[in-house]
């Protein structure tokens, strides 16, 4: 499984930090970045994975008899126990294996609505849990970012929604989902909080005093 505490190098966070303290000096609004593993565990999906592929090999086994069928007239249907469970198994823990080693290949046996909604989940969790929404004038806003699913969510207090519609902050749920998608995972953070911070000064612009309420730092989770 991908590790949120291993993902970026120290260059990295500090660039990410940096890029924070950077957008926040035109905006009262407090920009929180997040990385976290996972937003779920999915066992489940590791089952289906080893279930998938035990099914699979039934038929490649079949497949297989069906063409000595054809080139050596055998029977179709005269496939041997000892030949068909062995393929069974060896599939089956294969399968459970890959699920449980590869983040891709148990993706492909989660659907992408299951992936979102735990991601939703986690981040309005997350949100409630680093005090984003004690700002004064609810303005905190946090940029969410899980590594399993490659799913982005931006989140905004109730100050800042006032304002702007969730769909406003599509296009910087967009630039962290891109980052990712490059191999550029820092890179997508800093464009996404350069933009975010724009899209706020706009309507929070900085005050005669603007306290920093909240740490200018990538959160791991």
């Amino acid at each position: 499984m991908i590790s949120s505490k291993t993902f970026f190098t120290e260059e990295q966070k500090k660039a990410i930090d940096a890029a924070v303290s950077e957008a926040e000096k035109a905006t009262s609004g407090e920009i929180v970045p997040v990385l976290a593993s996972s937003s779920g565990a999915y066992a489940h999906g590791a089952y289906h994975a080893a279930i998938s592929s035990a099914v699979f090999a039934t038929f490649a086994v079949f497949g297989v008899h069906f063409l000595l069928h054809q080139w050596l007239e055998a029977d179709v249907w005269e496939i041997p126990v000892y030949v068909l469970v062995p393929a069974q198994a060896v599939a089956l823990f294969a399968g459970f294996y890959l699920a449980r080693s590869s983040p891709r290949f148990l993706r492909a046996f989660l659907p992408r609505a299951l992936l979102q909604r735990h991601v939703d989940i986690a981040a309005r969790r997350a949100f409630r849990a680093l005090d984003i929404a004690k700002t004064q004038g609810g303005t905190g806003i946090m940029l969410y970012v899980s590594l399993f699913e490659r799913v982005a969510v931006v989140l905004a207090d109730k100050g800042i929604a006032a304002k702007a519609q969730q769909s406003t902050w599509d296009g910087v749920r967009d630039l962290l989902i891109a980052g990712l998608r490059q191999g550029d995972g820092a890179g997508g953070f800093t464009r996404a909080i350069a933009e975010c911070g724009k899209i706020l000064a706009k309507d929070f612009p900085p005050g005669a005093e603007n306290p920093n309420e909240l740490p200018n730092q990538l959160r791991i989770l």
